[in-house]
């Protein structure tokens, strides 16, 4: 059993489809996503109001939060997934410099395969 833990009251939560994963709304506008088994945190959106309902795609890719806004926002999760539209729309990788600014001591690699290493 795995405790999931907000620091204000949970309004919403599901279960992804291959129950992996939990999507919990609170009333802070946060979302996060909890490894099931473990309790981790995954993911961490913030809605921008109160959230009232959270719900994952049928592929378990993205979730769609909606809140006291009026606003139904879908959301990009998971890491991989993110990094795969992130290639979609850039065109080139980071150089080293810059991978050390943003992601410190993490081992240098191309994120995106298919794009060009810049020359430093």
């Amino acid at each position: 059993m795995s405790r999931l833990k907000h620091e204000v009251i949970v309004n919403t939560v599901a279960f992804s489809p291959d129950g992996q994963w939990v999507a919990s709304g609170d009333d802070s506008g946060t979302i996060l996503v909890w490894e099931a088994s473990t309790g981790r945190i995954g993911a961490r959106m913030l809605h921008g109001a109160s959230v009232n309902v959270v719900a994952f795609s049928p592929d378990g890719k993205m979730i769609v939060s909606g809140g006291d806004d009026g606003i139904a926002r879908v959301w990009y999760w998971y890491p991989e997934n993110l990094i795969d539209l992130a290639c979609t729309r850039l065109t080139r990788n980071l150089t080293r410099e810059e991978w050390k600014q943003y992601l410190g001591d993490e081992p240098y690699r191309a994120t995106c395969p298919n794009l060009p290493i810049p020359e430093e």
